[in-house]
């Protein structure tokens, strides 16, 4: 079990330091999206702020996840990410959900295995 759970943090936090550096450092050529993702695109790319405060959020994530420091915090904040990445390919760009759902499934898997932390962040007082 420990070692599926550092073979899925590695493989997540590479995932999440590669696409997020890439939104910041724009080093990766990306296929023009066509339809409704790329209109989704565009619209996101005009807000100026947005793509890179994503990429940063996604670099730290991924550098929590390698790293194996906060663990727990690192897969909450995942957690609003992993739903828009998985959510944009449902709706949007159905072809390429794949790796979305990766994410998102790894994501469940993480807040499963860290379960015991959460519990006391929902007792009442």
């Amino acid at each position: 079990m420990k070692t599926t759970q550092l073979i899925l943090r590695i493989l997540v936090g590479a995932l999440m330091v590669l696409f997020g550096a890439n939104k910041l450092f724009l080093f990766l050529p990306a296929p023009e999206p066509h339809g409704l993702a790329g209109e989704i695109t565009k619209a996101f790319l005009t807000i100026y702020y947005l793509m890179p405060m994503v990429g940063l959020f996604e670099l730290i994530i991924g550098l929590l996840f390698l790293s194996n420091k906060w663990m727990p915090l690192a897969t909450l904040m995942l957690v609003p990410i992993s739903i828009n990445i998985l959510a944009f390919h449902a709706f949007a760009d159905l072809q390429s959900i794949a790796a979305a759902a990766f994410v998102a499934l790894i994501n469940v898997y993480f807040i499963y295995v860290y379960q015991d932390k959460y519990w006391p962040l929902l007792k009442i007082k």
